[in-house]
């Protein structure tokens, strides 16, 4: 079973939106806010989707999502939360 790219974490997390929230945040641009909510909702998108399939019918599947990109789940979860930390230290 593969997914498309719409429904893949791992396409969904290659996603630019991050790398565009952090610098709008880091140059504390009028954009940073809408930036840093688009980059929550992806990241949202992506953990609904690893969720989906690490937890469907095909276990084998699962195993290998949850090995590959596992790490990088947690990654963009704690990138997020740096980021949305550092827009509050600035206000």
């Amino acid at each position: 079973m593969r997914y498309s790219s719409q429904g893949h974490p791992e396409a969904l997390a290659h996603s630019p939106q991050f790398e565009i929230a952090m610098e709008e945040t880091e140059k504390m641009t009028v954009y940073a806010e809408d930036d840093r909510a688009a980059a929550r909702e992806e990241l949202d998108k992506v953990k609904a989707a690893f969720k989906e399939v690490v937890e469907g019918p095909d276990k084998e599947l699962g195993e290998e999502v949850q090995r590959r990109i596992g790490q990088r789940i947690r990654e963009l979860e704690h990138g997020v939360k740096a980021m949305e930390e550092l827009a509050q230290n600035q206000d």
